[in-house]
């Protein structure tokens, strides 16, 4: 008889992985861990995007805010600037009021000095002998003139005009 007919391990040791059936579990497995990585893959991408988008709104949020405080810096600068230069404005005002007062002062008393020069002159009356405009007498003339002259004025400056 022949033995080897009856013999398991004629064509070599078995493994219980080998025909049909090993052929299905490893096309299972090998499906299972292409898709396993393709999960994982998905999922990584998902957490990439996912962070990506975070730390873009995060980059527009805090340019946002540096944008918003660019712009309160810039409207502050310009309200400062139209303060001092409201202020520049007024002070110049004040000044033109003040040198259009002191100018129309000055026109008063130049006036005032005027009016009374000529008050003194129509009421000033020579006395006879200087009448004649000249000789031996015209220091005395003079002193009479000027005599006259500061006795109106202080008789005006008591009137308080």
């Amino acid at each position: 008889m022949n033995d080897d007919a009856h013999n398991p391990w004629r064509d070599g040791p078995r493994s219980p992985f080998s025909g049909a059936a090993f052929n299905h579990l490893s096309v299972q497995v090998a499906v299972g861990v292409a898709v396993g990585i393709l999960v994982a893959f998905l999922a990584i991408w998902q957490i990439m995007e996912w962070r990506s988008r975070v730390a873009l709104e995060q980059a527009a949020h805090l340019l946002q805010q540096q944008l918003q405080e660019a712009q309160r810096e810039q409207q502050a600068l310009r309200r400062s600037q139209l303060a001092e230069q409201q202020a520049r404005i007024q002070r110049a005002q004040q000044l033109q009021r003040q040198a259009e007062a002191q100018t129309q002062q000055r026109l008063r008393l130049s006036q005032d000095r005027q009016d009374k020069e000529d008050a003194f002159r129509r009421a000033y009356v020579k006395p006879s002998e200087c009448e004649d405009g000249g000789g031996a007498d015209a220091v005395a003339c003079a002193n009479h003139y000027i005599r006259a002259k500061r006795a109106a004025e202080a008789a005006a400056a008591r009137r308080g005009s």
